[in-house]
């Protein structure tokens, strides 16, 4: 991947983005790298295809993303969630990647650039539309309490998440991840809002 993506032109890097995108359930990355019942462990296949797709072919994707602007970022969220079962994309750690990649970029473009008040419009659109098809589903995104160590990517999307939200669904957030915080955590919202460095963007 970092190969290809040397040679070619950044549209056709955007073309390679978009088609994982489009197809990123049908990765065994994702479609097997749920859980099973009862299981604090993913098979060890699995578990070593997830960190060999996150070393090499996260990598190169990261600086498309960083400079990509609102209106491709709408229409990036806007396959995957035409494309996907996003609860269960969002149970993955690489779903989690890439989420937290377009939400982290698109904070930084809100808050930092001039951005056109219709393209704002759009993406509050997006990701009210993300959000809702999240609601009931969030605690789902934690590994088993036996994989508890394993965590740190999904505290790192919450606080990406956190930041773009409103308050009620900040307090949706607050109230169906309470269970997960962590013994002695702060107040749930003040962590969810500071965990991690949310203006830049993540990847484990």
């Amino acid at each position: 991947m970092p190969r290809i993506f040397v040679v070619i032109t950044p549209e056709q890097r955007l073309t390679i983005l978009t088609m994982i995108i489009a197809h990123l359930q049908q990765l065994d990355v994702i479609s097997q790298a749920q859980y099973p019942a009862n299981a604090t462990t993913l098979p060890p296949t699995i578990t070593e295809s997830i960190e060999t797709f996150l070393g090499s072919v996260i990598p190169p994707i990261v600086p498309l993303i960083e400079t990509s602007n609102l209106s491709i970022l709408i229409g990036l969220m806007g396959i995957l969630l035409d494309r996907n079962v996003l609860p269960e994309v969002a149970q993955t750690k690489v779903g989690l990647a890439f989420l937290t990649l377009f939400l982290s970029r698109s904070q930084i473009i809100l808050n930092g650039e001039q951005v056109d008040e219709e393209e704002a419009g759009e993406w509050k659109a997006t990701f009210d539309k993300f959000f809702a098809e999240m609601v009931g589903r969030w605690s789902e995104i934690f590994p088993p309490r036996g994989a508890w160590g394993d965590d740190v990517y999904v505290w790192q999307f919450l606080a990406s998440v956190a930041v773009g939200a409103g308050m009620d669904q900040q307090n949706v957030l607050v109230m169906e991840c309470r269970y997960n915080l962590p013994p002695f955590s702060p107040p749930p919202l003040r962590w969810l809002l500071t965990l991690g460095t949310v203006n830049k963007l993540w990847i484990m």
